[in-house]
């Protein structure tokens, strides 16, 4: 990314004067030299790349990186998914970008002219040959075409975004996704069988390291996981906490809250729930609500997510056209997190919207 073009990105978006010329000072003369072999290159100055390590960086390269996706959202040309929220035509996050396009031959095109613009304008270059193109519903005469004509990486089953993988059936996602990720902790733990640590150091490793992995999945992909999975995935870190000799303590012990008297080891299935019930904190709390939950309660009109949040369980097929990820999150929402309003009056909570369920004259 070229720092000329950062700088247009930053007056653009009417950032104060003072506050570019701040973040300009950090890219206004840096040279560099090269060691190979002990020997040192010439000085030579450097123009465009973002400092690695600087917590500035990301934030800098995502405002560089919104010209693009805006001309990609307003350019007629290029066809996303029509949806009740509105035409849905990129995801980003960082440099990762998810197109959806519903008319590829027709978008293509115009997008690859936008891209050459742009990356003539900010030296930022799209590798084509790394990108991945999942074709869904798409006649073979024409998938064919399109194969030959643009040389992505073509995929049958599945692409992979954020380190996850979008599926083309819902059915594999749980194969694509836990599976993979069951075998990659187990070959872990297996690689620090040598490693002498207490099994308070061996705890607090699996929190800092595998955890993470974990809650990633659990967070990025909301679907229901089988009770098996999730009961190896802990019997693996349990396993790593005896040195796969018998425990010494119960694993309810082992998972209590330390303010109880345990040791407060994660309970993959408790943070399971969690991890589903967060997804319904924007349905409460949002006073802009983010795009995603703008969708599906369109999907649902004249509904919301957070009206079925009140109502008595109903059957999927009378709920609209709700996601099966909401569904699954307003499910546990019923079983495990309403059932903790029993205090109160469940109806306090609710939106005044759900009160015309009750009475049909109600306005």
């Amino acid at each position: 990314m070229h720092w000329g073009f950062l700088h247009q990105a930053l007056e653009a978006f009417l950032f104060p004067a003072p506050f570019i010329r701040s973040i300009m000072a950090l890219y206004s003369a840096p040279s560099a030299k090269v060691l190979s072999m002990g020997f040192l290159s010439p000085i030579f100055q450097i123009t465009n790349g973002t400092r690695q390590g600087c917590p500035l960086s990301p934030l800098i390269f995502v405002l560089a990186l919104e010209p693009l996706a805006s001309h990609v959202r307003l350019n007629p040309l290029i066809s996303g998914l029509s949806t009740p929220a509105g035409e849905q035509k990129l995801a980003l996050f960082s440099d990762d970008i998810l197109l959806y396009l519903s008319d590829p031959e027709t978008s293509l095109p115009p997008l690859f002219t936008l891209l050459t613009r742009y990356g003539q304008l900010s030296y930022y270059k799209n590798n084509v040959n790394k990108t991945q193109a999942l074709p869904l519903h798409i006649p073979n005469s024409s998938l064919r075409t399109l194969q030959n004509k643009y040389l992505f990486d073509w995929r049958t089953d599945s692409i992979k975004y954020l380190g996850g993988f979008l599926s083309k059936n819902r059915s594999s996602v749980v194969q694509r996704n836990f599976v993979p990720l069951l075998q990659t902790i187990e070959k872990q733990l297996q690689s620090w069988q040598t490693v002498e640590l207490s099994w308070l150091g061996r705890m607090a490793s699996l929190k800092m390291i595998i955890l993470p992995q974990i809650l990633f999945y659990f967070r990025n992909v909301p679907v229901f996981l089988p009770t098996y999975l999730l009961t190896r995935m802990q019997r693996l870190l349990f396993a790593h906490i005896w040195k796969r000799k018998p425990p010494r303590i119960s694993a309810t012990a082992v998972t209590t809250p330390t303010k109880l008297g345990g040791l407060g080891f994660p309970d993959l299935l408790k943070y399971h729930r969690a991890s589903l019930l967060a997804q319904l904190i924007a349905a409460l709390h949002a006073v802009e609500p983010p795009r995603w939950l703008r969708l599906e309660n369109a999907v649902v009109s004249p509904n919301t997510i957070h009206d079925f949040m009140w109502y008595d369980l109903l059957p999927r097929s009378k709920m609209g056209g709700i996601l099966p990820s909401s569904y699954l999150s307003i499910l546990t929402w019923r079983q495990w997190g309403r059932p903790l309003l029993k205090p109160f009056h469940p109806l306090s909570f609710a939106p005044l919207s759900f009160l015309s369920s009750l009475s049909p004259d109600y306005t």
